[in-house]
């Protein structure tokens, strides 16, 4: 007996479809919003920084994952991944910077 493979195991899901995706989407809004509510310097410095990162995770894995290439999508997943590692150490900063609104 040969079982028919399941249908969905070809099937490419964009990378906007998956919750990994609309999670950063999400951590960027908040990123957005967070910086508004911060210092003029904390903004020019670190929150700017804070908006490139957050917003380079979802444009590079999107990039990522329109490559023909699997090399090269793996180099823009390898990008985002430190986009989101620099927007983590961002935040970390601000936090540790005392006088700072929440």
């Amino acid at each position: 007996m040969i079982l028919a493979e399941p249908e969905t195991k070809n099937k490419h899901l964009p990378i906007e479809d998956m919750e990994m995706y609309r999670l950063f989407d999400e951590v960027s809004d908040w990123c957005w919003d967070s910086v508004e509510n911060w210092t003029a310097r904390a903004q020019r410095t670190t929150g700017e920084q804070l908006i490139t990162a957050a917003d380079s995770v979802c444009a590079n894995l999107v990039e990522g994952d329109g490559r023909w290439g699997v090399k090269d999508g793996i180099n823009f997943f390898i990008i985002a991944r430190a986009s989101a590692r620099d927007g983590a150490g961002r935040v970390s900063d601000y936090c540790q910077t005392p006088n700072q609104p929440g």
